[in-house]
């Protein structure tokens, strides 16, 4: 009988989870459909279909930590009703990572939408599950049991047929943003290889910067890895600014390393830069040790630049401290007097003062 039991409690519990409501869609014609194993066949019959603007709609466990995504339209009313417009071509995304008091903490899904027009793919949107969206009077077909997995597999292979057909990278970056946002060592792998290997420099720095934003100490350790066997400059600059959004404990410390030990001088001072604007416990010392000790001149050059950006004046006594050292570079001096001059720092303009005086 406790056998029994047990068994009835489990498939009312699989048939609560098989036939989960979708989010708030008002303004539509809602139909559900129930997906195999294969999501691509399920989203394919459904494009061959019709060739009317339709909505094809599926949630997914949403990666640990955050993610309340919604969206704010300027002037929208429908926002302003609490829906977020489908079809508005206005839309301001809402994101937080859950320290926001006034948003909801933390979700336990998101939505994916496709917007399928003649036939074709046109655009892929994801909100969190809290988010009420408006239809704009399309019809939505939500499909049902679809797992992270084969999300995650059929988004990237959308990405890969995009790209294959020289289409702009502007659907690619959707999907990598969707991606991000599902739960999930599946997502961690495919954000990888784009960050690797994608197609264009831009979906690489998309990948890498999800990496950052989203994917917290997996994401932290492709970036990782990645610092040690790219080339590309530019690249790396892209890695820099992602290990300032990473959540993920040694971030900032691995920034630090960079700005220090990497072996180009551009991405060494870009590291400087983001490090600074980053602020926190030895940002200031790390971009003072650069300004006294890195062998190129537009490197020291740009750390006094990033000594002026730290957060509350912080960076005040060193740039003073400079400019009065004679045996400073005589350049290293003059931009610690340009960047002291833009403060409004009283000791700063007493300096220049005194300076101009002479």
């Amino acid at each position: 009988m406790r056998n029994s039991l047990l068994i009835l409690v489990g498939l009312v519990l699989l048939s609560s989870w098989a036939t989960a409501e979708p989010p708030d869609i008002v303004n539509s014609e809602n139909t559900f459909e129930q997906v195999g194993t294969n999501l691509g066949s399920s989203v394919d019959s459904l494009l061959q279909r019709g060739s009317d603007t339709r909505w094809i709609a599926w949630s997914v466990p949403a990666v640990e930590g955050h993610r309340y995504l919604c969206c704010w339209g300027r002037g929208d009313r429908l926002s302003q009703r609490g829906a977020c417009s489908l079809e508005s071509r206005d839309r301001h995304f809402v994101m937080s990572d859950g320290h926001d008091t006034n948003r909801p903490p933390v979700i336990l899904e998101i939505s994916v939408l496709v917007r399928a027009e003649a036939r074709r793919v046109e655009e892929v949107r994801v909100y969190s599950e809290t988010c009420r969206l408006d239809a704009g009077g399309r019809a939505v077909t939500w499909l049902e049991s679809v797992s992270a997995e084969q999300s995650v597999a059929w988004l990237t292979t959308l990405i890969g047929e995009e790209t294959g057909q020289g289409r702009s990278d502007d659907l690619s970056e959707e999907v990598l943003m969707a991606l991000a946002l599902h739960k999930g060592p599946a997502a961690d792998r495919e954000l990888a290889t784009f960050a690797d290997s994608g197609r264009s420099s831009s979906l690489r720095e998309e990948a890498i910067f999800w990496l950052g934003e989203a994917r917290g100490q997996a994401g932290l350790e492709v970036l990782d890895r990645l610092l040690d066997t790219e080339r590309d400059a530019d690249i790396k600059t892209h890695i820099a600014f992602a290990l300032t959004l990473s959540s993920a404990p040694g971030a900032i410390e691995r920034l630090t390393v960079l700005g220090r030990r990497d072996p180009d001088p551009e991405v060494r001072g870009e590291a400087l830069f983001w490090l600074a604007q980053e602020g926190g416990a030895g940002a200031a010392d790390a971009v003072k040790r650069a300004v006294d000790s890195d062998p190129d001149r537009e490197v020291r050059e740009q750390a006094i630049f990033a000594l002026s950006q730290l957060p509350d004046g912080q960076g005040t006594d060193l740039l003073l401290e400079i400019v009065r050292d004679p045996s400073q570079d005589a350049s290293v001096r003059q931009e610690a007097l340009f960047w002291l001059a833009q403060s409004e720092d009283d000791r700063a303009l007493d300096l220049v003062s005194d300076i101009l005086q002479k």
